[in-house]
């Protein structure tokens, strides 16, 4: 009997999961029913498989609440991982991980701790999302059902460098965006400081290998960079390894059909949004017109067109002919006032994210707070709330314990500046968001 391909073998095996994970987590009258030792309002957010989810959020006050997802409470900057490389647990939870009490969850204190993450990016339907750990030159990943950490790629001790090579023997330096591509084979990552774009087979979590897919480097030693490199800034166009250059890249975003990538390049005005695909570099538009630097890009339905942020504004960006149009918030304006298009305003917003079908964004707002978006799709007609953040000052909730079940408008934030939906099978919008509350070292979920 003829083995069964790959392909064949893989699609059964996503089928009997999904409805492994329908049949336990829908109750007879088909909605999400709660999870052992689980709050209600997580009802809609924790389950995978769940058909509730974010969208309930943003269109009604709906049973919802903010969450301590991973990193230290109290703040603390670390690289503490609760996983090893290979799966072997490193750092035990304060109290057993099947403990089933009142309170749950909450009883477990994080062990795990970040320094500055940034940029997020999910793979699996949202089963695992990989965090660029910035102030600690390392690639992080979650398993966000069960809350385990580690380093997925760079020096576990978080040493900075520019290295190729398997998974924790390869260095980075500030390394601000990540990006899976669409197959989930392997992942981009700017690498800020090296002025490179980084790539890394994630095939197998547990065996990543990382090599360098874009700029100019010259090699330590030997021709390759599995001895060390250093790479070269600059903004040329060209040959994707080589020729082209780039300038402290620092966000990075796929295509939906996978076919290229669109990476935020260069600070202040000198900000290009380029165009890696096909093994070549090119620019899209500069900052030329333009007084601040892009802080967050993604792509909209489909990927007709991007959404870029940028001064106290949100941007289109058409891929077919690279026009550019401001389509939520005023140009040079801060604010926090919610609405309608233009009508709203921002200050200095970061991370943006797009969900799948197009109908929601969420938007991580330099004011210390979580935008969210109900996207028009056939208009500008962008309708902004406020989801998440008291705003003000940036600040720690200061609690002692993870602040599960805090109301989203109470909790605090110190410059969160990257966001992640985590996808929605059978169409839907999304099931929840993680947070990067990048100057409390925290990763939290919505």
């Amino acid at each position: 009997m003829p083995r069964p391909s790959p392909l064949v073998l893989a699609s059964l095996v996503a089928l009997s999961c999904l409805q492994a994970a329908v049949s336990l987590n829908e109750g007879s009258s088909g909605e999400c029913t709660e999870y052992p030792c689980r709050k209600p309002w997580e009802k809609s957010t924790e389950g995978v498989y769940c058909p509730a989810g974010l969208a309930d959020v943003i269109t009604s006050a709906g049973d919802a609440a903010l969450t301590h997802h991973a990193g230290k409470t109290d703040g603390s900057s670390g690289i503490v991982n609760t996983y090893g490389p290979d799966g072997e647990q490193t750092v035990a939870w304060n109290s057993p991980a099947t403990e089933c009490t009142s309170s749950g969850w909450e009883d477990h204190t994080h062990v795990e701790s970040f320094n500055g993450p940034t940029a997020i990016a999910f793979k699996r339907h949202g089963l695992v999302a990989f965090i660029a750990d910035t102030a600690n030159n390392v690639i992080r990943s979650i398993k966000t059902r069960q809350h385990f950490t580690k380093t997925a790629a760079g020096s576990p001790d978080g040493t900075a460098g520019f290295q190729d090579g398997p998974g924790t023997s390869a260095l980075f330096d500030a390394p601000e965006g990540v990006a899976i591509h669409p197959t989930e084979k392997f992942a981009y990552v700017a690498d800020t400081n090296n002025h490179v774009i980084r790539y890394i087979d994630i095939t197998l979590d547990s065996a990543t290998v990382v090599s360098t897919a874009a700029g100019t480097v010259s090699f330590t030693a030997g021709s390759d960079c599995l001895g060390g490199c250093s790479g070269t800034a600059g903004q040329d166009d060209g040959t994707a390894f080589g020729t082209a250059t780039f300038q402290s890249p620092k966000h990075i975003v796929f295509h939906p059909s996978g076919d290229y990538a669109l990476i935020v390049d260069g600070t202040g005005s000198s900000f290009h949004i380029r165009k890696l695909g096909a093994g070549m570099v090119s620019t899209l538009t500069t900052g030329a017109a333009r007084a601040n630097a892009v802080n967050g890009i993604a792509f909209g339905l489909g990927g007709v067109f991007a959404l870029f942020t940028e001064q106290n504004a949100i941007h289109r960006i058409e891929m077919s002919d690279s026009a550019v149009t401001t389509v939520m918030g005023v140009a040079g304006t801060a604010g926090t006032a919610d609405g309608t298009g233009v009508a709203a305003t921002f200050t200095s917003p970061a991370g943006i994210a797009v969900a799948d079908t197009g109908t929601i964004a969420i938007v991580a707002d330099g004011a210390n707070l979580i935008r969210a978006v109900q996207m028009d799709l056939v208009g500008n007609d962008h309708v902004v709330t406020t989801i998440a953040g008291a705003g003000g000052a940036d600040a720690n909730d200061g609690n002692t314990s993870p602040e599960d079940g805090i109301g989203p408008l109470t909790t605090k934030f110190s410059q969160p500046k990257g966001v992640a939906l985590a996808p929605a099978p059978a169409g839907g919008d999304a099931l929840f968001a993680l947070i990067a509350d990048t100057g409390n070292n925290i990763i939290k979920k919505l």
